[in-house]
C-alpha cells in the first residue's frame, strides 16, 4: 500500500509540486514528539474551535535562541529563528523558477557562489557578496539546502533584530528532514556569529 501511496504522491508532484495526497497525521505527531524530545524543544498542537484544522509548532532552543517550525494542514513548513545580527546583512536564497530566470537575466541582481549545482538551483539575493559567499562555501551548508525541498531561505531586518527563515513546498514526513532543518539554523546561526 504504501508504494502505490508514493507513486500516486510522486505523479501528483508533477503537476502540482506542492501537493501530498496522503498524510499520516498521527504518525507525523509521533514523529514530531520524538524530535521535540531528542532536541530539548517543546511542541504544541493548535486546533480550530471545530477541530476541522490543526497547527504544530514546535520549539527547539540553541543556545541563546529559539528555533521555531510551524506547519499547518493547510501551510507548509515555515520555519524561523529571531537573530541579533550584529552588522547590517540581508540575504534572500529561493527556488529558480521559469520567472526567476527572467528577472535574473533583465535585472542581472543575482550573484553567484562560483558553485555550478547551487548557482543554477537558486536565486541569490543580498547587500554582502563577500559574507554570504563565505558562509556558502560551507559544503554541508550547500548539500543540506540542495538536498531538502524549500522555497525560500532568507535572513531579513524585522524592527531591531533579524529573521532567519526558511519555507519549504512541503509538509515533513521524515525525522531526517527535521535534522536536516536544525542543522541547516545551527550552522547558519553559527556563521551569523562568527563572521
Amino acid at each position: 500500500m504504501n508504494k502505490i501511496i508514493k507513486f500516486l504522491n510522486d505523479i501528483f508532484r508533477l503537476f502540482i509540486p506542492e501537493s501530498r495526497i496522503y498524510f499520516d497525521v498521527e504518525k507525523k505527531r509521533e514523529m514530531w514528539n520524538e524530535f521535540s524530545n531528542e532536541n530539548n524543544g517543546e511542541i504544541k498542537v493548535i486546533r480550530t474551535v471545530d477541530n476541522t484544522l490543526s497547527r504544530m509548532e514546535m520549539i527547539i532552543p540553541y543556545e541563546n535562541y529559539k528555533i521555531v517550525y510551524k506547519e499547518s494542514d493547510i501551510h507548509p513548513l515555515k520555519i524561523n529563528c529571531v537573530i541579533n545580527n550584529k552588522r547590517d546583512f540581508f540575504f534572500q536564497i529561493s527556488v529558480e523558477d521559469f520567472i526567476e530566470r527572467i528577472m535574473k537575466s533583465i535585472n542581472n541582481v543575482e550573484m553567484e557562489i562560483g558553485e555550478k549545482e547551487f548557482d543554477n538551483n537558486y536565486l541569490i539575493v543580498t547587500n554582502d557578496r563577500v559574507r554570504l559567499t563565505r558562509i556558502l562555501s560551507n559544503k554541508e551548508l550547500r548539500d543540506l539546502l540542495l538536498n531538502n525541498e524549500f522555497t525560500n531561505f532568507q535572513l531579513k531586518k524585522e524592527e531591531e533584530n533579524y529573521n532567519l527563515l526558511l519555507l519549504g513546498g512541503f509538509q515533513i514526513d521524515s525525522k531526517n528532514i527535521l535534522n536536516d532543518i536544525l542543522r541547516i539554523f545551527k550552522i547558519m546561526i553559527d556563521s551569523l556569529n562568527n563572521y
